[in-house]
């Protein structure tokens, strides 16, 4: 099975205990109800915590953002910063993000694995597509830098 966008169970929000979650950040997150999951690996993303700037003359996203990565048993904190989003299509049919990833906590058990677990990362990212359940595209393209390269 590959990754696909999808609404959270009930049964999974009690499997993975995702009510305890919003806990972090002083409870300044707001995790989606929604996640993108490879349910035979075991393996998801779930967007937890958007940054926005109400104090801007532009108020708005700020291209920030923070994730909840479930990899094979391991429950990890991802910050991004999204560089450039844009449809790449006329008809938006196309989307491409340029996302930078400021920050992973793999846990040491699975850092020699350190390659698998960040190529899974960009592939829920690309069927993420840049909003998920919501995301109209037929395609996507992702360009995820980390430490300078490109994953």
């Amino acid at each position: 099975m590959a990754f696909v966008n999808e609404q959270i169970s009930k049964d999974d929000y009690k499997k993975y205990g995702l009510d305890i979650l919003p806990d972090r950040l002083h409870g300044l997150g707001n995790p989606s109800r929604a996640w993108t999951i490879d349910k035979e690996r075991d393996i998801w993303l779930r967007l937890f915590f958007a940054q926005h700037d109400h104090t801007a003359d532009n108020p708005g996203y700020t291209g920030h953002r923070t994730w909840d990565f479930y990899w094979k048993g391991a429950l990890m904190s991802v910050e991004t910063f999204e560089r450039q989003t844009k449809p790449s299509s006329e008809n938006n049919s196309i989307y491409y993000a340029y996302i930078e990833l400021k920050d992973i906590e793999i846990p040491n058990v699975y850092l020699s694995q350190k390659s698998v677990v960040l190529h899974d990362l960009k592939q829920a990212f690309v069927i993420y597509a840049g909003a998920g359940i919501y995301a109209n595209t037929t395609s996507c393209m992702i360009d995820l830098e980390y430490r300078g390269k490109l994953v």
